[in-house]
């Protein structure tokens, strides 16, 4: 029985970004390096690889969402591809790579710890906190709040971490996948009211994240479960791609 063709769109979108994402971690694994033999020299401490590439990955997934909207979409629908099996197969392979991201986060937070302990090396550590922020919302504490996203340290919940780290680059993801979508479909006024929309999803879902960890940002506080915050969160995240969906049934392919 031949492959639904929503499958091979998935195993095929998965891998390439798979590719792109080893790519990305080696190169956030030799930073990371860099920063912990500097710190020999400096006794400066280092925040762990699991909280620095927790900030990286959302502008990465940003950047491949808005990448991947215009360049896969063209590729499928040329070879024959429906708009809705490629909708349907790219939404699997990003729910599937934010997944992985944190996993592999993890599993490379592990083993730089575990050679770190063996070779009996002094570095120091420095635990991400998200601190709340008290200033008067202003729009560069709002952009900086949207980039530096909740963090929960994998020490001290390892769970709970691999889910914020998830669901946070699952958003950024789909906000990329709308921008790219917006532009590709209706050009640079449209494109440009998408960047809106998706800065302004950003920074509801951080609102969201913050109040399910309890912590309060501007001048405001208020705090809801967290299990109501994620699932807030995953019902902004289906409207986005419902609106995907709509920008994509029926655009044109440019050749």
């Amino acid at each position: 029985m031949n492959q639904k063709p929503y499958l091979q769109v998935t195993r095929d979108i998965f891998w390439m970004q798979f590719v792109w994402t080893l790519s990305f971690f080696g190169i956030m694994l030799l930073i990371h390096v860099i920063k912990i033999t500097t710190s020999q020299f400096s006794e400066d401490e280092v925040s762990t690889f699991f909280a620095s590439s927790s900030i990286t990955s959302n502008i990465f997934m940003l950047v491949i969402g808005i990448i991947s909207s215009s360049s896969f979409i063209k590729h499928y629908v040329g070879h024959g591809i429906t708009r809705k099996d490629f909708f349907y197969g790219a939404t699997i392979a990003s729910v599937t790579l934010s997944i992985i991201i944190p996993l592999m986060s993890a599993l490379i937070n592990q083993v730089i710890s575990f050679i770190i302990k063996l070779a009996d090396l002094p570095i120091v550590f420095q635990g991400y906190k998200s601190e709340r922020i008290d200033d008067g919302g202003n729009l560069s504490d709002m952009i900086q709040s949207v980039i530096l996203t909740p963090i929960v340290e994998l020490h001290s919940d390892p769970l709970l971490a691999l889910l914020i780290f998830s669901l946070n680059i699952l958003t950024y993801y789909i906000v990329g996948w709308l921008i790219g979508a917006a532009f590709y479909r209706f050009g640079t006024i449209a494109g440009l009211g998408s960047i809106a929309l998706g800065g302004l999803v950003l920074y509801i879902e951080d609102v969201l994240i913050h109040a399910g960890l309890g912590i309060g940002m501007y001048n405001y506080t208020f705090t809801m479960p967290l299990y109501v915050s994620v699932f807030v969160v995953l019902v902004i995240v289906g409207i986005i791609l419902c609106i995907i969906r709509q920008f994509t049934k029926r655009v044109a392919i440019k050749v």
